[in-house]
């Protein structure tokens, strides 16, 4: 009988241990007509909608009597048609990709009291216009405002020290952002092409800059460095930041009275050189379309080399083929 008893406790435990781990997932419910939801340890993430979500999605601070403290992951992906989403103070979580690629949405306010911003939160949602991050974020994510074309401006905590890979990475309309003093580094991609960068301020803390951390920020002229020459000269730039290196650079520079240019959309990319930046050079744009034509004509030779090698390659084998055939 205990042999029995045992063997069917192994096989039962054998049984659990194959069974995929949503099968043990709080289940989903739906609260209205359009949330989807679970509970978890005494709290609710919104883990979802249906297509009757309305152009204003304002989501509950409480379900079944628990505070509402989560957006999950890919919530709300590629949702179509809101306007706006409205989240309560009591969410203290925005998962990975929750809104990603919403389409049509202008405005999600991130709540004072918000602790982790996963990976890609925001990303590609192209209508939106303002992204403030509150003091209170303790984990950032990478890519959180990737693809965000519109995005005009963008508030970063003071406590920040690092701005992640790919932050800002193609927000081609966001040129009203400060670097907080504090910060050491600036991720990979973390400006990449926001071309609407006219001014930007750099911090003395400052002692890594990332590949294509600036790359293509055309219109950029100014960079306020709080440092001095000597300062700058310790910083470590990885490859493509031409755009800010070659920038007229204002040393010693009040980072609190600073305050970012507004783009001027009647003109393309222009370089002044200034009296107070020791040594800049007022030929910036030519060095720069000199090197996007370097980099241009890399790839182009590339890309010959690939076609010469594939169309050598079939010769040869089209001449193996028919020796063989001869034979």
């Amino acid at each position: 009988m205990k042999r029995i008893i045992t063997a069917f406790i192994s096989v039962v435990i054998l049984m659990l241990s194959l069974m995929p781990m949503s099968a043990f997932a709080a289940e989903e419910k739906m609260y209205g007509e359009f949330l989807k939801y679970v509970i978890e340890n005494g709290e609710a993430k919104i883990t979802g909608h249906t297509d009757k979500i309305p152009t204003l999605c304002e989501i509950p601070s409480e379900i079944e009597g628990c505070k509402v403290t989560a957006i999950g992951e890919e919530a709300f992906y590629d949702t179509i048609g809101v306007n706006e989403f409205v989240l309560p103070d009591t969410i203290i979580t925005i998962e990975k990709r929750a809104f990603n690629s919403c389409r049509g949405t202008t405005k999600i306010n991130i709540p004072d009291g918000v602790k982790t911003i996963g990976d890609g939160a925001f990303g590609d949602c192209s209508e939106m216009l303002e992204a403030i991050i509150p003091d209170s974020v303790e984990n950032f994510g990478i890519k959180v405002f990737k693809d965000c074309e519109s995005l005009r401006n963008a508030k970063i905590p003071d406590h920040f020290t690092v701005i992640p890979e790919s932050t800002f990475d193609y927000c081609e309309d966001l040129y009203d952002v400060v670097i907080p003093d504090g910060v050491t580094e600036i991720g990979e991609s973390a400006f990449n092409e926001c071309v609407d960068i006219v001014t930007i301020n750099v911090p003395k803390s400052l002692k890594k800059v990332g590949e294509y951390a600036f790359y293509c920020c055309e219109e950029l002229r100014d960079v306020y460095y709080s440092g001095t020459k000597e300062d700058w000269e310790k910083i470590v730039f990885a490859e493509h930041n031409e755009w800010l290196k070659n920038a007229n650079i204002h040393f010693n520079s009040d980072v609190e009275e600073y305050v970012p240019a507004v783009p001027d959309e009647t003109s393309s990319a222009a370089f002044t050189k200034d009296t107070n930046t020791e040594g800049q050079s007022d030929s910036v744009q030519k060095e720069q379309l000199e090197i996007v034509r370097k980099q241009n004509f890399k790839k182009i030779i590339i890309i010959a080399v690939t076609v010469a090698v594939v169309v050598i390659a079939a010769v040869v084998t089209t001449v193996v083929i028919k020796k063989k055939k001869s034979k």
